[in-house]
C-alpha cells in the first residue's frame, strides 16, 4: 500500500534492513514506563485487512524506539 492505494512493487526496504532494526525477545510494556514518551498508530482494515493498533515508546535517555504493544483484530 502506498498513498492509500494498493500497488505491486519490489519496495525500497529490504528484509535484512528490517531484521537489523529489530531486537527480539523484549517484553511488552504493560503500562507506561518512566523515561519514555509514547505514540499510538492505528490502521483500520475496513474492507480487506485486519485492524491494528501499535504503541511505540521512545526512550528519552538514549533516543531508541521500542515497540511497546501491538493489538490486531477483525470484525469478521
Amino acid at each position: 500500500m502506498w498513498d492509500n492505494e494498493w500497488v505491486d512493487g519490489s519496495g525500497d526496504i529490504e528484509q535484512d534492513d528490517i531484521d537489523s532494526a529489530l531486537r527480539h525477545g523484549l517484553a511488552e510494556h504493560v503500562s507506561a514506563q518512566p523515561g519514555f514518551a509514547y505514540a499510538i498508530g492505528l490502521d483500520l482494515g475496513l474492507k480487506r485487512d485486519r485492524s491494528a493498533l501499535c504503541i511505540v515508546g521512545r526512550d528519552l535517555r538514549d533516543g531508541t524506539y521500542h515497540l511497546a504493544n501491538v493489538k490486531t483484530w477483525t470484525d469478521r
